[in-house]
C-alpha cells in the first residue's frame, strides 16, 4: 500500500510512515508523500516541517512555528480534523487511531478516533503531562524499543517521592521509575 517513492526524491533528512503512506522531510523543511492517497499518500504543500507523526490512516506535521497540519482519513485524525484552538505545539504523540499534542503552556489536545483516545479525558487535561519523544505507529515497528513514552510525573503528597510513569500504548507493560 505504500506505493513507489517519487523518482526525484532527494535531500531527505528523515522518512516517516503510517500503515499506508510514507512522508519524507527534506533538509529545507519541505515534505514529499507517497502511498495510498486517502490515507496520507498525498500531502499538502508545507514548509518548515519539524517532524511527522502518524496514525493507522492519517499523518500530521508539526512545523517549526508550533502549528500542526493533518491529512489522511478524518476518522483517524486526518484532513485537518484538529482542534481549532491548537497552537504553540511542543510535541505530538500518536497511536493507531488518534493524536495527542502538548503545547508550550502544558495544555493537552487530542483528536482522532474516540475509541483510540481522540477525546482527552479530564484527568489528562488537568494533570502535569509531558511527551518525551514522538512515535509513528506501524505494524513493522510496534515494540517498545523505539517508541513514544508518555511521561506523567506526580508528586505524592507528604511522601517525598516523585513517580514518573513511562507508558507504551503498544506494549503489555510500562516502566515505572521512582526517585526521591
Amino acid at each position: 500500500n505504500g506505493g513507489n517513492a517519487p523518482s526525484n526524491l532527494n535531500n531527505v533528512r528523515v522518512i516517516y510512515s503510517n500503515n499506508f503512506a510514507f512522508v519524507a522531510v527534506k533538509y529545507n523543511g519541505g515534505i514529499e508523500a507517497w502511498g495510498n492517497t486517502n490515507n496520507g499518500g498525498t500531502a499538502p504543500s508545507l514548509t518548515n516541517v519539524r517532524e511527522i507523526h502518524g496514525t493507522y490512516d492519517a499523518l500530521v506535521a508539526l512545523k517549526l512555528d508550533g502549528t500542526v497540519t493533518a491529512w489522511g482519513a478524518p476518522t483517524y485524525g486526518g484532513n485537518n480534523n484538529i482542534p481549532s484552538t491548537l497552537q504553540n505545539v511542543n510535541s505530538i504523540a500518536s497511536n493507531p487511531g488518534a493524536f495527542s499534542a502538548l503545547t508550550t503552556d502544558g495544555s493537552v489536545y487530542c483528536w482522532g478516533s474516540a475509541g483510540w483516545g481522540g477525546t482527552c479525558p479530564d484527568s489528562v487535561l488537568n494533570s502535569n503531562i509531558s511527551i518525551m519523544f514522538g512515535y509513528t505507529w506501524g505494524y513493522a515497528d510496534s515494540t517498545c524499543s523505539s517508541q513514544a513514552a508518555l511521561q506523567n510525573t506526580r508528586g505524592e503528597s507528604g511522601s517525598g517521592t516523585k513517580q514518573t510513569y513511562y507508558e507504551c500504548s503498544m506494549c503489555d507493560s510500562g516502566k515505572n521509575q521512582s526517585s526521591a
